[in-house]
């Protein structure tokens, strides 16, 4: 896709909106999509520097209002804008739909507010505040999609290595990129006021100037922006920083912080993360009118090893580092819905209703999902399935079984023979409406009826053969026959399980085959199985939507979906490209299997 952001930094408006932008375009470009800049990026070689992508290589005039975005976009043939500004109005997303431009948008609360195809507050709490129902299709709010750059997973796996233990403590001090609210001298002095040892580096944005105390127990240096500032973040005993959007980057990497309350719309944030145990509160502005009360709370914190260690234990288990792709993930989706669907009925991923009719909730994903390119275990260590299924191992299975894993069509399996391979489908993503107008319209035969229906302990033998058919075995990780003991097992313990939904599917003329699906912190992923006698019927596409309609049924719309598909697997491909899965650029894992997604 070809992906535009619009942000914009300054002495007024700081860098925050830069930065989650520059996360933004990390992700995007380590997933190969094509990135633009609009906004007024001046003075930013610092951050640029410290990007895994470099300088931005397309930046576009500022567009200041919804139709001189929307030009902007038509002109260069842009897929998706994702605006990062508090300041262009709440009338963005309807000019971009009408051209077939998807809105990613960002807000801090209340603050930024705006209708969208997908809406991103990555604020500790967000999740749990009312929000006006305004028609916006899917809200990722939470610190799981706080969007960070790469810098700040590398720090953290630094910290993860051992956290430093300087004597005296190390202390870095980032009042944001320009510390529009004037508190560097304010901090400064506290750190004076604290009256204990310290090591204090002091980054000081170009036209600051503060004075830095030449004696006392503490020692200052003052230092330029950083290109890599979660590097040294990750080096420092504590922070002191604004409640912006530093905050997250020092959560992912897990280092104790004090926190400045810098401008209005940070109160939330703030009151949040230190309510949570993640960060000490210093205040704001006029809280550090008089140092002592600010230099009290610091003079603990240098004090005390264990009250930082609980502070950055508590902060790191917040943020994960993986919102940027999150995002970008989400972005991708949201491209597919606005091409599909003309404007004004636009359809929920259900196809049942208005996407923005009032009394409809908008689809959020799990808070806490981590993104696809961290590759998190199939399983979860509490969850793994059988003793002889090793956790990394637990990749799906087409079988019921934990042991079975082929991938999600088995190579003996026909395809349907509405998809032949001369009529593979584009990623839906990527798809002109009219591509996927012709690509509906060759699927003319009517769907056969299935009904599905929660497995029970009955089915244990018929289960056992479908997942000890040769076929099946051939195309798993492993291939010995499991004994019905061991099988009878495994399902009863699967049944009792909250995190797993296994089906049976049937027709007219009996069981058509399994559906299962298991839930991670990612989303709930699908294993299916054609039972071996109905093989080559097509009826594959329908066994899958029949295992979607009873997920929906227990989980509602805006669920994600995950399959992951073997690159040699072409026919299951075909399968998910026509239910509508993406593929989440992450790439074929060392096993050969691709990641695919899509929200239900």
């Amino acid at each position: 896709m070809r992906l535009l952001l619009r942000c914009d930094a300054g002495p007024s408006t700081g860098v925050g909106h830069t930065v989650r932008c520059a996360a933004v375009a990390e992700a995007a470009t380590a997933a190969g999509h094509e990135v633009f800049w609009s906004g007024r990026l001046d003075g930013l070689d610092w951050l640029w520097a410290g990007l895994t992508t470099g300088p931005p290589g397309t930046v576009l005039p500022p567009a200041d209002d919804s139709g001189a975005l929307a030009g902007l976009a038509r002109e260069h043939r842009i897929d998706a804008v994702h605006v990062d500004h508090y300041l262009l109005g709440d009338d963005l997303r309807d000019p971009l739909n009408a051209a077939g431009i998807a809105l990613s948008t960002v807000e801090d609360f209340a603050t930024g507010r705006r209708p969208g195809d997908v809406v991103v507050d990555p604020n500790l709490g967000a999740d749990e505040q009312p929000r006006p129902d305004d028609g916006s299709s899917l809200l990722l709010r939470g610190p799981a999609f706080a969007p960070l750059r790469t810098a700040a997973r590398r720090a953290r796996q630094v910290r993860n290595a051992g956290a430093p233990a300087g004597d005296p403590p190390r202390v870095l001090v980032v009042m944001g990129g320009t510390d529009a609210a004037g508190l560097l001298p304010r901090v400064v002095a506290a750190l004076a006021a604290a009256g204990a040892p310290a090591e204090v580096d002091v980054v000081v944005p170009p036209g600051r100037s503060p004075e830095l105390p030449a004696g006392g127990a503490a020692r200052f240096r003052a230092v330029a922006p950083l290109s890599d500032l979660p590097a040294a973040m990750a080096a420092a005993d504590l922070v002191v920083s604004a409640a912006g959007t530093t905050v997250w980057e020092l959560c992912c990497v897990g280092v104790p912080m004090a926190l400045v309350l810098a401008a209005d719309n940070q109160t939330d944030g703030y009151r949040t993360v230190v309510a949570s145990g993640a960060a000490a509160g210093l205040g704001g502005i006029g809280d550090l009118a008089e140092p002592e009360p600010a230099g009290a709370v610091l003079r603990a914190l240098l004090t005390d090893p264990a009250g930082r260690d609980a502070l950055a234990h508590r902060a790191r288990t917040i943020v994960d580092g993986d919102g940027a792709g999150r995002i970008v993930d989400a972005i991708a989706v949201a491209i597919h819905r606005v091409r599909i669907e003309p404007l004004g009925h636009r359809r929920d991923e259900a196809g049942d209703r208005p996407a923005a009719a009032p009394d409809e909730r908008p689809a959020a994903l799990p808070a806490q999902a981590p993104h696809s390119q961290a590759r998190p275990s199939r399983a979860l260590p509490s969850q793994a399935p059988h003793p002889q299924a090793q956790p990394s191992q637990a990749l799906p299975s087409q079988a019921p079984h934990p042991q079975a894993q082929p991938s999600q069509a088995l190579p003996s399996q026909a395809p349907h023979p509405q998809a032949q391979p001369s009529q593979a489908l584009p990623s839906q993503a990527q798809q002109s409406p009219a591509q996927h107008s012709q690509a509906l319209g060759s699927q003319a035969q009517p769907a056969p009826a299935l009904r599905s229906r929660l497995a029970t302990l009955a089915d244990a033998e018929l289960l056992l053969a479908w997942r000890n058919d040769p076929d099946t075995r051939r195309s798993s990780r492993s291939g010995d026959e499991i004994d019905l003991d061991t099988h009878r097992r495994w399902l009863a313990g699967s049944l009792d399980r909250e995190d797993r939904h296994l089906l049976v599917v049937s027709d007219a003329d009996g069981p058509v085959g399994t559906v299962r699906w298991d839930r991670d912190c990612t989303g709930w992923e699908v294993s299916i199985t054609v039972a071996p006698e109905r093989r080559g019927g097509g009826l594959a596409g329908a066994l899958l939507r029949a295992g979607e309609d009873a997920l929906r049924e227990r989980t509602g719309t805006g669920t994600p979906l995950i399959a992951v598909v073997h690159r040699d697997n072409t026919a299951s491909a075909r399968l998910f490209a026509r239910a509508g899965y993406v593929d989440d650029g992450t790439g074929p894992d060392d096993d050969g299997f691709r990641t695919l997604r899509r929200i239900l």
